[in-house]
């Protein structure tokens, strides 16, 4: 394998997103007309509580458990940087209304270099430090957790798809025994899921005692390639997962588990056999081509809860492609993704699918735009806040 140079916290921030910006760039890219105007293609609510106006909750099994419900914000790697900046995503979750903040595993300090379960125990000791200071400044605020980012460990193949690097290589990309294609292969290969398992119960493990790290993704945004055969690819996905959802069981019995997916019906909820405290997750970005119908036909029929886990605007869309405002342009996406997510149910009673929301894209004015300041957003921030209202009340 070849060894993975280990950047530092700034390299670490721009080179993962670059993975993700990628990966949607060849869907988002027929969605942007340049001069178009953005913002009045995608404002066409005027206010947010309209949206939700007369809508009611799930059923209680089919709602996110009260640590998760709420506005959240996406805080990647936060916790590799000074405390000082640590302070300031927690500031800004908080005036954002939030109260969840989703972190990552660092995808890039590579647990495979020596042996399975060798995870830099360091990282994980920053990872407790930073809970730590969250419940210091804010008790009230939870973490949420993914073991595991599918882009740079399966989808970025050595031959640059997804941006990887000329090169590149993980042990998830090598030894395809059962699939020539590697992402196919990393479902369906046990020598992958058992060092996928090690990896995720090692670091599991070690953080499942603290007590405001309250959920654990098993894979940001896994998924079969779109050439594969769709006949297969749900019955082979919801496999992998419940397998991996039952190795983080195993380590984290009280804990609830998400499956990071980036539109729910990557699994068929039906197949699984035991959903206590599983949740599921979409990411509709409206700029990156989202099958909102398909998620319209979901929602009455859902068996698990389901987490709004990121929403606005796409990274790759955000480096000087568009020339607007970016706070208007956010509400606007945000609007449209509320929209969608009431429907009536058999009884004619309109009901919100999910009650768990959180940003991705926000500009903040910090080099690498992940820690939002709500100040540079006060149409966003004012409508999450009111949202987190909205929530809290139903």
């Amino acid at each position: 394998m070849n060894k993975l140079e280990i950047p530092t916290p700034s390299q670490n921030l721009i080179k993962r997103r670059r993975f993700l910006g990628l990966a949607a760039g060849g869907v988002a890219a027929f969605a942007l007309v340049p001069g178009r105007n953005l913002v009045r293609d995608f404002d066409f609510l005027s206010d947010e509580r309209n949206i939700l106006e007369g809508a009611r909750p799930l059923a209680e099994h089919l709602r996110p458990p009260k640590s998760l419900r709420g506005v959240g914000v996406n805080s990647l790697n936060v916790y590799l940087y000074d405390e000082d900046i640590q302070r300031h995503a927690v500031s800004s979750c908080q005036s954002l209304g939030g109260k969840h903040m989703r972190i990552f595993v660092d995808d890039w300090e590579d647990p495979l270099e020596a042996h399975p379960g060798a995870y830099n125990k360091g990282q994980i000791e920053k990872i407790r430090r930073f809970c730590e200071l969250v419940a210091t400044v804010d008790p009230t605020i939870s973490v949420t957790l993914d073991v595991f980012d599918f882009y740079p460990f399966v989808a970025a193949t050595p031959n640059g798809v997804y941006g990887a690097p000329s090169g590149f290589s993980t042990p998830y990309l090598e030894k395809n025994t059962h699939h020539e294609n590697p992402q196919v292969d990393f479902f369906l290969n046990p020598e992958k899921f058992a060092l996928y398992s090690e990896r995720a119960r090692f670091v599991v493990s070690m953080l499942a005692d603290i007590p405001n790290l309250v959920a654990f993704g098993v894979a940001n945004e896994f998924h079969l390639p779109p050439e594969f055969g769709s006949v297969q690819k749900r019955e082979m996905t919801t496999e992998w997962f419940a397998k991996a959802a039952t190795a983080i069981r195993a380590v984290a019995p009280r804990s609830v588990i998400y499956t990071g997916t980036r539109h729910p019906l990557v699994i068929d909820e039906s197949l699984l056999s035991d959903t206590n405290g599983i949740v599921n997750t979409a990411h509709p970005y409206p700029m990156m081509g989202f099958d909102w119908d398909s998620l319209t036909a979901h929602l009455p029929k859902m068996r698990l809860p389901l987490l709004i886990q990121e929403l606005g605007i796409p990274t790759h869309i955000y480096y000087g492609k568009i020339p607007v405002p970016s706070d208007e342009l956010l509400v606007g996406l945000m609007k449209k993704t509320l929209s969608h997510l009431t429907y009536i149910d058999e009884k004619g009673t309109r009901r919100i699918a999910s009650e768990h929301f959180a940003p991705w894209k926000a500009h903040s004015g910090h080099p690498q735009d992940y820690f939002p300041n709500p100040a540079d957003l006060p149409a966003s921030s004012l409508m999450l806040r009111k949202l987190s209202s909205v929530i809290t009340n139903l």
